[in-house]
């Protein structure tokens, strides 16, 4: 039991007296439990007075106030006043003559800001609470002024006077309030990082006079608190869950779940770690605490993703080369990887040499241009090249893959990234050879031969075994003419040299030998008079039109004069009978018996007494003639394509090999065989909304007929269905096959596999957006730059390309990406979308480029079977 003292006034005394207690002493008890009133009875004796009221909980010291700066302000309130005193910690109330302020600060417990209500003119007393400790009367007053009225000059007609009844002043008495203990019943944010500084809000009741927050025992600053919320800073900690208590006057309570400090983030590797100067290219970051992640730079910001809390997959902006430090914040601060990313210059082709070369592969290729240290795939119309040396920073010597015919483009791929040339090098088909005319000739050469045949376009050298020829002019891609050199008599094979490689040609060319004695004889047979002679020669009669049956004559001649001569000189020495027979001859001519033969009709004839100068002349070459033309010819428009019909050509002297069909404006081509399964037609492809006609000649060993023509046609270009065909062929790019892009990406796609020289057009689904055409190489291939629409809708789109096969038939690509909500791009540059996003982005728009330079290319391309390549 706990006994108060009250004041109780003494008769006939002045003042009054607490009892026992020090007048100067002055408790507020707050009653929670039973107690006793002791009063002061007759005699000074005090005397107990017991209540049922709850027993006391604490005794708070009693609020006392001082002074009141200003001590004066307008009736209408709202004036800001200082309060100053002793005992204002944990202040619940300041009230103006009972009225409440209209907001108060508890700055110190000595002082108190406040906002004046509206009250009476006049003086209020000024009272601070505890609960229901309230501080004394006239501690302190704040006086209301009245408004000011503006006099009115005095109205003639006398008006009752007007009395303004002013109202008692009542000073209420404060209900008794029996405080709570405090509860806190939620918390937010419920993290933060390990080096605090987040502002925390707790929310509850009876928070009111909050004395302190603490986080595992540390206290937080508290910055602000009412009797729903309290406003703390946290302080520092080590990672990992705390629990948080709240204290107030009347207690503490302790927040559910507690708060989790989070340790900042970390990075520890990227992959790749360089790329390229002019960004977007896909590096993994990977550490701890990645959760969250509100920015990520390379220098300069980033798009990107948080995979996970422990890898961010971004997209670099552009930077110029060199280190840059990778950074990566989050709420719970930053981590720098120093120099961890290095920008390189992509690498840059000039030229390459040689810039064609045969279909087998194998050519040795230097290519020159900068950037090339650290190259890492050299690749020829999409195919790896053979192993590569990098000979520099300017130079790579590659071996080229195999490859179809035609003209196709080069690409280096180093540590900053990949270089295009389009239309750089030409894979030439190897050369065909059908014929030669004639096939013999003199071992002194000069002989002029023709040789038939296919791919002889830029023929680099003609060899008669292993002799080069004398000469050699490319009359046409079917036709050749070499002069032999000089050889030794019998045969030898011919071959045909291009950069698509050797052909031989069927058959041998025969040198055929002819002797000076042999071209003497037969113009003495043909020029000089019959004389009698006394040295006589016989032997068979030869044909002077004949060079082999010539040679066998006189070495005939030659060895029956020999024995003569031997045996009249009865076995002396070959000169003493060289001297006889001349002896014989009188002295006239000067013979040999290399200088005898017989005529025709088999008598003896002697040597001519002259020499007449004489030139080989061989037999008449027979010239074969070349087939009629194959007319007519059919030519029937398509979509993005020629189809060429035509009838056979009727052979004269020679069967018909093939058939070569153009088309003008080129450079559309294409070649048949007659053991092909349709000898006669193919497929052209064609640039669409272009005219064209198309011709046809025949080939065979005797040479090409003369062409035959078409009406001109105008061919289409292909209709973008409603719907994305169904197509199991992917395009790819020039950073390989992606699935997500930036809005205002730029992007090369490639396409394979369609006709050679044909339109094909790129649209973007769902809704059908055609985004341009490009007409294919002369492998049927194209690399085609675009650019990613930054107004694209989000979410999964379809980029095809469509056009036709080399049989014909419709043909479609595909490449399925997806593509997040636009975001602004920095500055820098970008790619994916910033974390969040419910996917990666990629979507793609039409930049229109037609490959140049086509038109003046005529590379022959062999007719493909029909179908998908």
């Amino acid at each position: 039991m706990i006994k108060v003292f009250v004041r109780r006034k003494h008769p006939g005394r002045r003042g009054s007296s607490f009892g026992a207690l020090a007048p100067n002493i002055t408790l507020c008890a707050l009653v929670l439990g039973a107690f006793t009133l002791a009063t002061a009875g007759p005699g000074g004796r005090a005397a107990e007075h017991e209540s049922g009221a709850p027993a006391l909980a604490s005794a708070v010291t009693q609020p006392v106030v001082s002074s009141i700066s200003p001590s004066s302000g307008p009736s209408t309130g709202g004036t800001a006043v200082t309060i100053t005193g002793t005992g204002f910690t944990g202040a619940t109330a300041v009230t103006f003559d009972g009225t409440a302020a209209t907001s108060f600060t508890v700055v110190s417990p000595t002082r108190i800001t406040a906002v004046t209500p509206a009250g009476t003119a006049g003086s209020a007393l000024v009272q601070v609470a505890i609960g229901t400790c309230v501080s004394p009367a006239g501690g302190g007053t704040f006086t209301y002024l009245p408004p000011v009225v503006t006099p009115t000059p005095p109205v003639v007609t006398p008006t009752p006077p007007v009395v303004i009844p002013t109202p008692p002043i009542v000073i209420p008495t404060p209900p008794i309030v029996i405080p709570l203990p405090p509860i806190a019943s939620s918390m937010s944010p419920t993290s933060g990082p390990t080096a605090g500084g987040a502002t925390v809000t707790i929310t509850g009741v009876n928070l009111a006079g909050t004395t302190s927050v603490t986080f595992d025992g540390v206290t937080g600053s508290v910055s602000n608190s009412t009797a729903t919320s309290i406003t703390v800073v946290t302080p520092p900690h080590v990672a990992g869950n705390v629990p948080v208590g709240v204290n107030t006057v009347m207690g503490g309570t302790s927040v559910t779940g507690g708060y989790t400090y989070v340790a900042p983030p970390s990075v520890t590797s990227l992959s790749p770690a360089s790329g390229s100067t002019s960004g977007e290219d896909t590096v993994t970051i990977t550490g701890t605490g990645f959760t969250g992640a509100t920015a990520v730079t390379f220098g300069a910001g980033a798009l990107f993703t948080v995979d996970s809390d422990t890898q961010i997959t971004a997209l670099t902006p552009t930077h110029t080369a060199g280190p840059v430090d990778v950074a990566v914040t989050t709420p719970n601060g930053s981590a720098t990887a120093a120099g961890a990313y290095t920008y390189v210059a992509p690498p840059s082709i000039t030229s390459v040499s040689p810039t064609s070369g045969s279909t087998a592969g194998g050519t040795s290729v230097t290519i020159t241009g900068t950037g090339f240290t650290g190259a890492t795939l050299v690749r020829f119309g999409g195919t790896a090249a053979g192993p590569i040396v990098v000979n520099s920073d300017t130079s790579i010597t590659a071996s080229t893959p195999a490859h179809a015919a035609g003209t196709v483009g080069l690409e280096v791929t180093g540590p900053g990234g990949t270089d295009l040339m389009i239309a750089a090098y030409t894979y030439v088909a190897a050369p065909t050879a059908m014929g030669m005319s004639p096939t013999f000739g003199p071992d002194f050469g000069g002989t002029s031969v023709t040789i038939m045949g296919t791919g002889f376009t830029g023929a680099t050298g003609v060899q008669f075994g292993i002799l080069d020829a004398a000469s050699f002019t490319v009359n046409s891609s079917t036709q050749i003419t070499a002069v032999t050199p000089p050889g030794v008599w019998g045969v030898v094979p011919v071959t045909v040299t291009t950069p698509g490689g050797m052909a031989n040609v069927p058959g041998d060319f025969e040198y055929v030998p002819v002797q000076a004695a042999n071209l003497a004889a037969h113009a003495a047979h043909r020029d000089a008079a019959p004389e009698p002679a006394k040295a006589r020669a016989s032997g068979k009669a030869d044909k002077a039109d004949h060079a082999k049956r010539s040679a066998k004559a006189d070495g005939k001649a030659k060895s029956k004069a020999d024995g003569k001569a031997k045996s009249k000189a009865d076995g002396k020495a070959k000169s003493k009978a060289d001297g006889k027979a001349k002896s014989k001859a009188d002295g006239k001519v000067k013979t040999t018996a290399k200088a005898k033969d017989t005529d025709k009709h088999g008598s003896d004839a002697t040597a001519a007494p002259r020499m007449k100068k004489v030139f080989f002349q061989m037999p008449a070459s027979l010239c074969p003639a070349p087939p009629s033309a194959p007319s007519p010819v059919t030519a029937t428009a398509g979509t993005s394509s020629i189809n060429v019909s035509w009838t056979a050509a009727t052979p004269h002297d020679s069967p018909v090999t093939g058939y070569t069909v153009t088309a003008t404006p080129g450079p559309a081509t294409c070649t048949t065989l007659v053991t092909d399964p349709d000898p006669l037609s193919c497929v052209l492809g064609a640039t669409a909304g272009q005219q064209y006609t198309v011709s046809v000649v025949a080939n065979s060993a005797a040479g090409a007929s003369d062409p035959a023509t078409s009406s001109a046609v105008t061919p289409a270009a292909p209709v973008a269905p409603a719907a994305p065909p169904d197509t199991p062929l992917n395009l790819t790019t020039d950073k390989g096959l992606i699935s997500t892009a930036a809005p205002g990406q730029d992007i090369v796609v490639i396409g394979t596999g369609f006709a050679a020289h044909s339109t094909a057009t790129i649209t973007l689904y769902s809704t059908p957006l055609v985004l341009g055409t490009v007409v294919t190489d002369g492998n049927g291939d194209f690399s085609k730059p675009v650019t990613v629409p930054p107004s694209l809708a989000a979410g999964v789109h379809t980029l095809v390309a469509q056009g036709v096969a080399p049989s014909g038939s419709p043909r479609s690509m595909k490449l399925t990406v997806t593509v997040a909500a636009s975001a602004p791009r920095p500055a820098t540059g970008g790619g994916l979308p910033v974390t969040g996003a419910p996917a990666g982005p990629l979507a793609l728009a039409g930049l229109a480029m037609v490959l140049a330079g086509f038109g003046l290319l005529r590379p022959w391309q062999r007719r493909t079977v029909p179908g998908l390549r």
